[in-house]
């Protein structure tokens, strides 16, 4: 069974158990609902998976959400680094960038599962690289998907 909601531009979607939100953007001023959204989800869900295409905007939404929780430092893509550490006012939020990782065995190198657990913040671009070390981990799904110069953002809570 479905339910939908329809408020302006955003989309509710209820599966059973998990959640679905759609959120049509026009420009990155138009990402503060979105931003709202996720925070909230963020306090009993610490992972987030982000998939889009190369330069859809998911380096963009995790800087503007640890400014939003309170990071003070620049936050960039961790492309070349795999993973950036950011502190913010309740701990630490860590964003990787699996993009160049070939295998689940490079991510084991560098203590991926310890990050992963560690109850802080996680964001993960290119999720697909991680292999099978993301299954059964209750994660939020955000896909980005580029429609001419709009974006739609789809949020999935997995619990």
């Amino acid at each position: 069974m479905t339910h939908i909601l329809h408020l302006c531009c955003m989309h509710i979607l209820i599966f059973f158990r998990t959640l679905n939100m759609q959120f049509i953007v026009h420009n990155v001023e138009h990402l503060q609902p979105v931003i709202t959204y996720l925070t909230k989800l963020l306090k009993k869900t610490p992972l987030v998976l982000l998939y889009g295409t190369m330069g859809a905007g998911k380096t963009t939404l995790v800087s503007l959400v640890a400014k939003t929780l309170g990071v003070k430092q620049s936050t960039s893509s961790p492309t070349f680094s795999i993973v950036n550490e950011y502190l913010y006012p309740k701990g630490k939020i860590f964003h990787f960038d699996l993009y160049r990782i070939a295998n689940e065995a490079e991510l084991q190198a560098i203590g991926f599962d310890d990050y992963l657990f560690s109850g802080e913040i996680c964001f993960i671009e290119w999720p697909e690289h991680a292999g099978k070390l993301l299954n059964d981990v209750p994660h939020i799904q955000v896909t980005i998907q580029q429609e001419g110069n709009d974006r739609i953002i789809d949020i999935v809570e997995n619990v």
